[in-house]
């Protein structure tokens, strides 16, 4: 039931659990204290039960779905996962490093760049110009002298443990296990968002692994006092570097929010004071050029503008940047908003990507212009670091 319920939250995490335990299942089948047919169980039997349970997890959400109208989206991810997860492995096997971002003005939509966060060289720890950088740059590199010998010291005793009838073969799997668990949420911020956002929901199942695997393993002696070491030095420069992080969702953010701001949804949180006023006054801008059931669109990402403001969206894919934008992105987006005349259109230009070519003014410089010359301008609202410009569509005569 766990594993479908990481199928629902997501599936990319489904697909790796899944191989996870459908190889612990056929690993301990080799064990030697087991019978044929505990083995024939493992092999056979564990792969069905395995896949029903993730099933009958799905019935009641697949019901809703279908109930609700989007039946064939919720089946059809389970489709294009698959893809885009051999997608990127090719993207990854056949360029080393991510190309450079091409020069101011060279993006256009017969050419979209699939320029992603390039991933930190180790030598950035030595050599990035700001402190932050370097100690990002630790803090990537860093699990990997952690996890790397306890995978292969689980994987050295589970070996010889074979032809044990002890514990020690079970145990030593299940280190792997939580070892393979942390690693597989490593993939996503290592080589596609070597970002704090991704490094601080890889951190999670890492510190768990790092915690359950010595006592599995029974580590002791030199080991044991050069691992607590190693973890004791990681875990004081990620507090010292993602605790005053805002994506690291730590409590410093509660720091300096004293006003409350209500959104329409009502969901009530604590926010600094120019932000409270610059939400409450988009907020109250959305609600007087629209109506509960009238579309807004946020582009390149932001769902919290349709929470925040009670409102629907038209788009299945919220999310859009200049790696993921197809090559007619913007005759697509432009087709849509006249298809659903949205009553809002709420832009960011953030750099999604860490550089400018990733800002929507530049990758979608199309789509923006033809909502300037259609819609009307409502203001910007500057929030943290970020300027959310609202446009509401005229009053028909």
């Amino acid at each position: 039931m766990l594993l479908g319920l990481t199928f629902l939250i997501r599936v990319d995490l489904g697909i790796f659990f899944s191989a996870l335990w459908l190889g612990a299942s056929a690993l301990s089948a080799l064990h030697r204290g087991l019978r044929a047919r505990g083995r024939v169980a493992l092999l056979l039997l564990a792969p069905v039960v395995l896949l029903a349970m993730v099933a009958v997890c799905h019935v009641p959400f697949y019901l809703h779905a279908r109930q609700h109208g989007y039946d064939a989206e919720f089946a059809g991810q389970y489709r294009l996962w698959p893809k885009m997860l051999a997608s990127e492995l090719r993207q990854l096997t056949r360029h080393t490093a991510p190309p450079s971002p091409p020069l101011a003005g060279a993006l256009t939509p017969s050419a979209p760049s699939r320029d992603i966060l390039r991933r930190k060289s180790w030598r950035d720890i030595f050599s990035a110009p700001r402190r932050e950088d370097r100690l990002l740059a630790a803090l990537l590199y860093l699990p990997l002298l952690s996890l790397v010998p306890l995978a292969l010291c689980a994987l050295v005793k589970w070996i010889r443990a074979l032809r044990s009838t002890s514990q020690e073969a079970p145990r030593a799997l299940a280190a792997l296990l939580a070892i393979g668990g942390a690693f597989t949420v490593f993939p996503q911020y290592f080589f596609f968002r070597p970002d704090a956002p991704h490094l601080s929901e890889f951190s999670p199942p890492f510190w768990a692994a790092v915690a359950a695997a010595p006592l599995l393993l029974s580590i002791r002696g030199w080991g044991a006092r050069v691992l607590s070491v190693l973890l004791a030095l990681h875990a004081a420069v990620f507090l010292w570097r993602m605790w005053p992080d805002r994506w690291a969702g730590t409590i410093w953010v509660r720091k300096g929010r004293t006003h409350l701001f209500e959104a329409e949804n009502g969901v009530r949180v604590l926010l600094g004071k120019r932000d409270a006023q610059s939400l409450a006054a988009m907020r109250d801008s959305i609600r007087a050029h629209s109506q509960p059931q009238d579309y807004l669109v946020a582009y390149p990402y932001h769902p919290a503008i349709n929470l925040l403001a009670n409102r629907p969206t038209y788009e299945r894919d919220v999310y859009a940047d200049n790696a993921t934008r197809s090559e007619h992105w913007d005759e697509e987006a432009i087709a849509r908003i006249e298809r659903f005349q949205p009553a809002v259109i709420v832009l960011s230009d953030w750099a999604v990507n860490g550089h400018d070519q990733s800002r929507f003014s530049v990758w979608a410089a199309a789509t923006r212009a033809w909502i300037e010359e259609h819609y009307e301008s409502q203001g910007i609202f500057p929030v943290s670091s970020d300027r959310f410009e609202l446009y509401s569509r005229p009053a028909k005569p």
